[in-house]
């Protein structure tokens, strides 16, 4: 069987397969595929990973009649995928994780310089803690536009790692439009023709079609860092699901959180909504919340009509049936029943804590999103952390994403080690989760 012919059957079928269905499907046997499937690893044109990682089927491993692996069409290439070795090389960062930056310094003779998109302050200062966890010299370069920084890249010698100025504040890096636009930005222009070779580590910022996520791959041969694969890894395996999900969901972005519920929708998953999102929907259902209401306003939740219809028709939408209110700051539990009311809602009620709490314990995959209640105001921590610490006793595998939840964990003390997955960049991922692509993977799937 030829290389052409496993690629052909990935191709069409989109997804991992084990070898043995490979062969099934193509109609050869599962020896005359062993040599093909090494050979396109081998050649970087398929990926491979132990079945159970990535095949959430029971059925399907037990059938397996090899040594434990799956495949799939390669859809874009990482850093295992190219030497480095006497190439100048630039990586664009979001400074979240070093492996990547690691991982490259090693290459004999590389020529590195990083370009941060960060929200880090004091750039030269984390050139000097770069420098202490590399045991080597990191030089920083603060004005990115100038002669002489061109030169010092240019003449850059082998073994040399420049970190540049953070250019998140760059017009380039805040207005999006499409790759080729962006190649021609003052940043690309300025520095793509200095290098051979261009690095993406920067997930936080993937969703968008900024300079530095399209414009550089639109020009240079682009790999994605240790950062990028992981993520993607972990939601794509994620989407890939089949088993019953419960997601736990909050936050003042309901575009975001809608999409999720609209993507996700299925018979057997459950959907517990907190937060000023419950809010929401509770309106949607029909309950005159009162005052509280103008703050949906103020925030500019928004419904679409599929939530409506969802809300209406289907049980697996669950909203609360009780609120904490703040009344002078003492906590006061009221049943739905004895809405509308007139004061701040600040968390969950004790009910429906309980009934979340039941429904986590019982769960085999929990994805979390988002804060049950205002847990800085005190009286009204209760909803968070009991649905937290529930999470944490639970044997689910757990998927929690945001900057403030993940705070509110570090509050509470949570011990997250044993989580599927932790991320701060809720934009990212649930633009990921919902459109199922990015401007970056795009570009980089029809390049490959």
């Amino acid at each position: 069987m030829g290389q052409q012919d496993v690629k052909k059957v990935l191709k069409k079928e989109g997804t991992w397969l084990i070898s043995n269905e490979i062969a099934k499907k193509a109609g050869y046997s599962l020896k005359s595929i062993q040599s093909s499937l090494r050979r396109l690893v081998k050649w970087g044109q398929i990926e491979k990973q132990p079945a159970s990682k990535v095949i959430d089927n029971e059925k399907r491993l037990k059938d397996r009649s090899f040594a434990g692996y799956a495949y799939r069409i390669k859809e874009y290439k990482t850093i295992s995928d190219q030497d480095f070795s006497n190439k100048k090389v630039l990586l664009l960062t979001d400074l979240q994780s070093i492996k990547t930056i690691k991982e490259l310094y090693l290459q004999p003779d590389i020529k590195l310089v990083i370009l941060p998109h960060s929200d880090r302050r004091n750039m030269p200062r984390y050139s000097e803690l770069l420098s202490n966890k590399l045991n080597k010299k990191v030089n920083f370069i603060e004005y990115l536009f100038s002669k002489e920084t061109e030169e010092k890249i240019k003449n850059i010698k082998p073994g040399q790692i420049f970190l540049l100025n953070d250019i998140s504040k760059l017009k380039e890096e805040i207005k999006e439009t499409d790759p080729k636009k962006q190649s021609k930005s003052k940043l690309v222009k300025t520095l793509a023709p200095n290098f051979d070779l261009f690095v993406n580590d920067a997930f936080s910022i993937s969703n968008k079609s900024y300079a530095s996520t399209v414009g550089f791959s639109y020009l240079l041969p682009t790999f994605l860092g240790r950062n990028f694969e992981k993520n993607l890894s972990s939601l794509e395996y994620f989407k890939d699901l089949k088993s019953k999900i419960t997601f736990v969901l909050g936050g003042e972005k309901s575009e975001h959180l809608i999409k999720l519920i609209e993507n996700n929708y299925r018979k057997s998953n459950t959907f517990l909504l907190t937060g000023l999102f419950s809010h929401l929907c509770l309106k949607e259902r029909g309950i005159k919340l009162g005052s509280p209401e103008k703050l949906l306003n103020q925030k500019k939740l928004k419904s679409t009509k599929q939530l409506k219809n969802l809300l209406k028709e289907s049980d697996n939408l669950v909203t609360p049936v009780d609120l904490a209110l703040s009344t002078f700051g003492n906590r006061d539990e009221i049943k739905l029943k004895d809405f509308p009311v007139y004061h701040t809602i600040y968390d969950l009620g004790e009910e429906t804590i309980k009934n979340y709490s039941d429904i986590i314990k019982e769960s085999k995959v929990i994805f979390l999103k988002g804060l049950p209640g205002n847990y800085r105001e005190e009286n009204f921590d209760k909803g968070t952390e009991t649905l937290f610490k529930a999470i944490e006793k639970s044997k689910a595998d757990v998927y929690v994403v945001g900057r403030e939840t993940l705070e509110a964990m570090h509050s509470f003390k949570i011990d997250t080690k044993n989580f599927k997955f932790l991320s701060r960049n809720s934009e990212s991922v649930l633009n990921y989760l919902s459109n199922g692509t990015m401007p970056v993977l795009d570009l980089l799937k029809q390049k490959i």
